[in-house]
C-alpha cells in the first residue's frame, strides 16, 4: 500500500489500512487491523507510524501495548514506529508491504 505524511494536528486522524475480521449472529467481531496512520493524540506527533489493532468485542489493543501481537526478529518495522519516508503528492511514491499471520 502506498503512505502518506500529513501534517495534523490533535483531534484530526488519517490512515490506510486492511481489516481481516470475523463475526457471527452470536457476537461481536473480532478484527485485526494493520496499516500507516497519523494520529497526534495517540502517538503525540504528526508523523506517520506502523499501526496495528487487535479488537476483541469491546477490547481494543493498539499496536503492541497488550499481548497477541509479536514482531518477527526479520521485520524492518514494528507496530508504533514512525514510517520514513512517505509518499508527496507531487514526489516519489513510497509504499509497505504487510503481511499478517496467524500461529
Amino acid at each position: 500500500m502506498d503512505i502518506y505524511g500529513f501534517n495534523l494536528e490533535h483531534g484530526q486522524q488519517t490512515g490506510g489500512f486492511i481489516w481481516i475480521y470475523n463475526t457471527d449472529e452470536a457476537s461481536a467481531a473480532n478484527k485485526v487491523i494493520a496499516g500507516w496512520n497519523v494520529e497526534p493524540e495517540s502517538y503525540n506527533d504528526s508523523q506517520t507510524h506502523f499501526s496495528t489493532w487487535f479488537i476483541e468485542g469491546s477490547n481494543v489493543c493498539p499496536d503492541m501495548r497488550c499481548p497477541g501481537f509479536e514482531s518477527v526478529f526479520s521485520s524492518e518495522i514494528v507496530p508504533g514506529m514512525v514510517i520514513s519516508p512517505v509518499s508527496t503528492t507531487s514526489g516519489k511514491k513510497q509504499y509497505i508491504t504487510v503481511r499478517v499471520s496467524k500461529d
